[in-house]
């Protein structure tokens, strides 16, 4: 039994090794880390853990599974960036657990471990797990359905209770992100069906008994919220999730082939190895034959899915990262056994998005200890913010370009393998290699990165966290000032304020969360404040908020002014 379990407990000590280190050396990241670490913490403060929150008001774009998750990290390991980003940790480990049984049960062992390094070797699949957001952990829901599915289909006289896993898998999803994990489910079964030509593999029943364990897990906050407080929340919750597909919301608009270069670009290399999947397969069995098809099928419908919503965000495209490690595995073992034969033309794509990637990862810091690089990038950015924060003195080093060197060097290294024919150890050395450098950034490259984006605003939170005084950004949005300025309720909802909302509030607002939060700010800036009130303005609009308001200027760092208002 040990030794039938050993691998399992070695991966799992990899993905602790891997996905646990560094999680809380860096702030979270506006808007969606802090975002939902906020309302983690605002459950905490508030005993309310059944209500979603931000800012104290009611939050509507996403149910609480995960929050639920970061309220016990929270509990165990305090109110900071490593609980808020631990259960992605968890869920990195699981992901690897999961990826090593399947390809173990429908390949081999080798087959499992090549799906691993997959994972852990290319950029963006390795990177979000030591995130707060909250797709890994409900594209790992999505998955684990997806493969009860496969699962009922190639075992069908024992297919029960795999739909009863699936729906419980879809149900946990549906709490924590929402029903775009039911519109992948269902997209992808309308594909399967019609690449068997409608020869249904499952009964009435079956489908039955999948869809009510979906509506009975969901039930567990979905219904409980709405017998408790009336359809008002739902009802919102739709409108969101609908406006999020059909328009470009919080300025998220991209052009249609976005996911197609964040994943050719962000999963970097498993991206350009598994188009060697478009020739011609041998499979051993069916089973395997049908699980590329499925495998194919998650993929393609992910990409088309998220291209078409107009809200466009780079993790939106995240749960392609499991079929698209999958089809890399699926081509590793095929190169180790010589069964395929390498496209030459695959290497010079390699070189070329590899020597890309490595010229940002030496320049960036290059331009950081280099103030005469520094100047030269100058010009080309437009944006004065965006300037002067690149103009924040960090202290940068030149070990920070080791990261990028190493790259490279391994990146050279492993394309003259390619040359030389040596194409499994050339595939091999570049994603060990990416592991590697992948680690380097996050300790050594990011931690100067934020301070150079969001720093300055993040340190002006934290110094006025523990004074009796009102926060707020100006001329911009954010949830920072919220987590990291330690904003309670009765600090949100004053007397004064109350008064002065029901004066100005309109008889029908379109919104009227956006409404209070707009009212709140113009309170601090003219209402009759009964505390002093601290805001950060962003450069380009700080004139005009000093002049309008007649703010008294407190300090400056980047493209932030930071202002106060007395009580008069």
């Amino acid at each position: 039994m040990i030794k039938k379990n050993k691998p399992y407990f070695l991966i799992a000590i990899l993905g602790i090794i891997l996905f646990v280190p560094f999680i809380g050396m860096t702030p979270l990241f506006d808007w969606d880390e802090i975002n939902f670490a906020e309302s983690a913490r605002e459950m905490i403060l508030t005993g309310e853990f059944f209500k979603v929150q931000i800012n104290f008001n009611p939050f509507w774009e996403k149910p609480p599974l995960f929050l639920w998750m970061q309220v016990l990290s929270m509990k165990i390991f305090g109110i900071n960036e490593f609980a808020a980003r631990f259960p992605n940790a968890l869920a990195g480990i699981a992901t690897l657990l999961l990826v090593f049984h399947i390809g173990k049960k429908y390949f081999s062992n080798r087959f499992g471990l090549f799906w691993v390094l997959c994972f852990v070797g290319s950029i963006t699949p390795h990177l979000y797990f030591k995130t707060g957001i909250i797709d890994p952990v409900f594209n790992l829901f999505i998955f684990g359905g997806y493969y009860m599915l496969f699962k009922a289909f190639i075992e069908k006289a024992k297919a029960l209770k795999y739909y009863v896993l699936g729906g419980l898998f879809l149900g946990l999803a549906l709490l924590t992100k929402g029903p775009a994990a039911v519109l992948i489910t269902m997209f992808c079964a309308l594909v399967l069906l019609t690449i068997f030509r409608f020869k249904f593999w499952f009964s009435f029943k079956q489908i039955l008994i999948y869809a009510l364990m979906v509506l009975l897990v969901s039930f567990a906050w979905f219904g409980v919220e709405t017998i408790k407080n009336g359809p008002f929340f739902l009802s919102e919750f739709i409108a969101y999730q609908i406006d999020l597909f059909l328009n470009p919301v919080a300025s998220h608009g991209q052009p249609f082939y976005y996911h197609f270069v964040v994943l050719l670009i962000g999963c970097f290399p498993i991206s350009v190895i598994a188009l060697m999947m478009f020739q011609k397969q041998n499979y051993q069995n069916e089973n395997q034959k049908y699980l590329v098809k499925w495998m194919a099928v998650l993929f393609f419908v992910v990409l088309i899915l998220f291209s078409i919503v107009k809200t466009k965000i780079v993790h939106y495209s995240s749960l392609c990262y499991f079929p698209l490690t999958f089809l890399a595995a699926y081509v590793l073992d095929n190169l180790y056994a010589n069964k395929i034969t390498w496209k030459p033309v695959l290497q010079y794509i390699l070189l070329i998005i590899g020597l890309a990637l490595s010229l940002a990862f030496i320049v960036i810091p290059l331009a950081g200890f280099d103030e005469e690089i520094k100047r030269q990038f100058l010009p080309y950015m437009k944006d004065p913010f965006a300037q002067a924060n690149f103009l924040i003195p960090v202290k940068w080093s030149t070990m920070q370009l080791v990261p990028g060197f190493v790259f490279l060097y391994f990146l050279v290294i492993s394309i003259i393998r390619f040359f030389k024919k040596k194409t499994f150890e050339a595939a091999r050395l570049l994603l060990f290699s990416t592991l590697i450098t992948v680690q380097l950034i996050l300790a050594w490259i990011v931690p100067s990165v934020e301070k150079h984006t969001q720093g300055a605003a993040i340190d002006f939170w934290k110094s006025h966290a523990n004074e009796d005084a009102y926060i707020q950004p100006l001329g911009y949005d954010s949830y920072a000032h919220y987590f990291y300025g330690k904003v309670t309720e009765e600090n949100r909802k004053p007397a004064k304020f109350l008064a002065y909302y029901e004066t100005h509030k309109s008889e029908n607002p379109s919104n009227i969360i956006d409404e209070k939060n707009h009212l709140f700010t113009q309170w601090l800036l003219e209402g009759n404040i009964d505390k002093t009130a601290y805001f950060c303005c962003i450069i380009t609009k700080a004139e005009e908020f000093e002049k309008q308001y007649n703010l008294k200027q407190i300090g400056k760092n980047g493209g932030f002014v930071f202002f106060e208002r007395k009580v008069e």
